[in-house]
């Protein structure tokens, strides 16, 4: 097949046709936000709002990365309600005063987000791929290596906590899942015992997830989601 251009930011809209031609299945913002792959959008300056911007008196490119303002746009809103986001020092901010609204069109979702997601699902077998703006053949994670890892019910809620964390280091990530486990993200049940968050498994049984267990989990992942070759 012809080879499927991939922006390094993409719309919705490509984003979803890239996804369909990958993995053969249907695909709308709703089932993006639902895989936990993170929207941003342009954040322009604003007076009233300087701390957003962390004195800097320029727009930057923000995550969509608080839980509730997502789940109002995966409910299916026209518009996107932003109440919170980071700012350009990475701290998790408010926006004054009562959010922002903005397009739905307006979204974009990066390029190597969206190929790592790709990787979890099989491949068909014409599946094409993608050219990036330099020319180099992207392709797609490679299934095999992320289906050969183990999943369970606590990999949607570890996917949150890296997005939410933008980052892969255990500190980081365990100090966003114990925010989720403490709110009782599923699976979680809102306990701690020590350093380890209460969860039902998947056979409906407690159980715990220690730091160091989540460790050895980040590890695993830790893996290059992307192959380039050369487009000649």
């Amino acid at each position: 097949m012809e080879q499927n251009y991939l922006p390094k930011l993409a719309t919705t809209a490509e984003a979803c046709a890239w996804l369909q031609d990958m993995t053969g299945e249907p695909w709308t913002l709703a089932r993006l936000i639902e895989h936990t792959l993170m929207p941003w959008f342009w954040l322009d300056y604003r007076a009233d709002a300087d701390a957003v911007f962390s004195g800097h008196k320029q727009g930057y490119l923000a995550p969509l990365c608080f839980a509730g303002d997502a789940g109002r746009l995966a409910a299916g809103g026209r518009d996107v309600l932003v109440t919170m986001t980071r700012n350009t020092a990475g701290a998790l901010i408010a926006i004054p005063p009562g959010g922002l609204v903005l397009p739905v069109d307006d979204l974009r979702f990066r390029r190597d987000d969206i190929t790592v997601l790709a990787g979890k699902f099989p491949a068909p077998a014409d599946a094409p791929a993608a050219k990036g703006e330099d020319g180099a053949v992207t392709t797609r994670a490679p299934a095999t290596t992320t289906n050969k890892l183990r999943r369970n019910n606590l990999d949607p809620a570890i996917d949150k906590a890296i997005n939410q964390a933008e980052k892969m280091e255990l500190a980081d990530v365990y100090l966003e899942l114990k925010a989720l486990a403490l709110a009782e993200e599923k699976p979680f049940t809102g306990e701690l015992d020590g350093d380890a968050l209460c969860y039902t498994d998947d056979n409906n049984k407690p159980a715990k997830l220690t730091k160091d267990a989540l460790g050895k989990r980040l590890k695993n992942r830790r893996q290059p989601p992307l192959a380039a070759v050369s487009g000649r």
